[in-house]
């Protein structure tokens, strides 16, 4: 994997993001915005590129504007456990800035993705003057640890079908494109990929797609899996009321 460099393009400013709304940074003052522009760095990254990676002092925070990320956790076998993904509007590494660790995991882009880099000063400087960014980022810990506190459940009360169907509707919330009556998920995701996000190995991953394929639950469009059948898909995963 090749690692993020530094860019010497010129940052883009938040109002010229098209994830800006979705973003943390929505909580700032016009004033601010601009400060921020002076002080982030703009990248362009290609599938493979390495945001960060796990044990390397903690620098920044990144902000995804397009495409998105995972994060994940290397294994001493070289395989990889991914723990999360990221998508436009999230941040990956800015929780470490608050225990002042190192990063914990390594974030990697899965296709082409767009972003800024925040120093960490200047993101502490942010936290320290402006109350309304500090709530969003608050907000953003308690919504990742209730996701995060959903896969643990699931990992250890799910049987793979089931683990599979909620993914698959995590991805939908994620990237999911509304195409007719379909939801189609806008991500480069390869069956490894998969397999790792679910903790599974590859061949139940395939097995459990194609079975879904023939009960008209999902459908391959081109690259990307289709969701046909949202309610169905509920209930496989046991999330109907």
């Amino acid at each position: 994997m090749t690692m993020l460099k530094s860019s010497e393009n010129k940052s883009v400013h938040c109002h010229n993001c098209q994830a800006w709304k979705q973003s943390a940074f929505n909580a700032l003052s016009e004033s601010q915005l601009d400060d921020l522009q002076i002080n982030k760095t703009s990248f362009e990254l290609n599938r493979g590129t390495e945001l960060n990676q796990k044990g390397n002092p903690t620098n920044g925070a990144y902000c995804i504007a397009s495409g998105h990320a995972k994060i994940i956790w290397p294994k001493t076998d070289g395989k990889e456990s991914i723990v999360k993904i990221v998508s436009p509007g999230d941040m990956t590494g800015y929780r470490c800035l608050f225990s002042e660790d190192t990063f914990r995991a390594t974030a990697v882009a899965l296709g082409s993705i767009k972003g800024c880099f925040i120093p960490k000063e200047h993101f502490n400087s942010l936290l320290k003057v402006d109350e309304h960014f500090n709530s969003e980022i608050l907000k953003r810990m308690g919504n990742e640890l209730k996701l995060a506190e959903m896969r643990l459940h699931s990992f250890c009360q799910k049987n793979v079908r089931e683990r599979m169907a909620e993914s698959l509707l995590l991805l939908k919330d994620f990237c999911g494109v509304k195409k007719d009556e379909r939801w189609v998920l806008d991500i480069q995701l390869t069956r490894e990929e998969l397999s790792s996000w679910i903790g599974t190995a590859k061949e139940t991953v395939v097995r459990t797609l194609s079975d879904m394929k023939d009960e008209k639950v999902i459908e391959q469009e081109g690259p990307h899996i289709a969701i046909l059948n949202i309610k169905l898909l509920k209930e496989i995963a046991g999330l109907t009321d």
